[in-house]
């Protein structure tokens, strides 16, 4: 609603956007491949444990791609 009050784009995680991630076997990092509407950035090691670590890695980079 606000972005629509303030004429701001609106980007949604699993609609403009998204990530695939892979928990990591034994002794390994887990692995994110991120998608936007440009690119398709990875599959890269996610040093962090866990699937909401992708999220958060899916949203920095969508908007760092949005801010370019």
């Amino acid at each position: 609603r606000v972005a629509g009050e303030t004429n701001a784009p609106l980007w949604e995680i699993g609609r403009d956007f998204g990530f695939d991630y892979r928990p990591a076997p034994a002794e390994r990092w887990p692995e994110v491949t991120i998608s936007t509407p440009r690119d398709t950035h990875g599959p890269f090691a996610l040093k962090l444990i866990g699937g909401h670590q992708a999220h958060n890695a899916a949203l920095a980079v969508a908007a760092v791609g949005r801010l370019r």
